[in-house]
């Protein structure tokens, strides 16, 4: 069997090796194999020129008046980060991008729709969504409760105080008051001793 295969192996190596030499002799004789590629050229950038007239001066106690109106003009310009920051109320932190628009605030209804559905559809990954989390009492310490409000922020609250909307009102052994939604709520942290309720009958 072996010895029948071999004169077609040979002749498939020796195919192989011509069509390899081919290809090198091909790469070797071709002085600049991207002779033939046309670039277009390119414009060369050239960055604003910037007068005197415009740079504040330093040394002079007021700036001239070219320099007030160019303040002006960049304190509006949206493109500038840390004055449009400023204006939110915000700084940029390091390597930070600015702000951009709602990419589909000008789109049409049925556009809209389906790429709600793309992305509902989760095809390019999962869609973040906010934790929830039941309000829960974590722990108590003489006037102070720690707690875990509807939101999932947790903080240390005294009564009368709120926390994501929930307002404590009284505090038990082992349980609390709390008022969320216009719902008196009691959270327990373990049953045993003081484990009577807080809330009227």
């Amino acid at each position: 069997m072996l010895e029948r295969a071999e004169p077609a192996l040979k002749g498939l190596c020796l195919a192989l090796a011509a069509i390899l030499l081919l290809q090198c002799g091909r790469i070797l004789l071709r002085a600049d194999p991207l002779n033939h590629l046309n670039l277009p050229t390119v414009p060369a950038w050239e960055p604003p020129s910037e007068t005197k007239s415009t740079r504040p001066n330093t040394r002079s106690a007021a700036p001239p008046a070219a320099t007030a109106s160019a303040t002006a003009a960049s304190a509006t310009n949206p493109s500038n980060r840390t004055a449009h920051s400023a204006q939110h109320g915000r700084t940029p932190g390091p390597g930070s991008r600015p702000a951009l628009a709602n990419p589909d605030a000008d789109l049409p209804a049925t556009t809209r729709q389906r790429i709600d559905r793309i992305k509902d559809s989760e095809i390019f990954g999962p869609v973040p969504r906010p934790l929830t989390q039941p309000m829960a009492l974590l722990g108590i310490a003489g006037e102070d409760v720690f707690l875990r409000g509807p939101t999932g922020q947790t903080g240390l609250l005294r009564v009368g105080e709120q926390l994501g909307g929930a307002k404590l009102l009284q505090i038990g052994t082992n349980r609390v008051v709390v008022e969320y939604e216009g719902q008196r709520k009691e959270l327990t942290i373990f049953s045993g001793f003081g484990s009577q309720t807080l809330l009227p009958k």
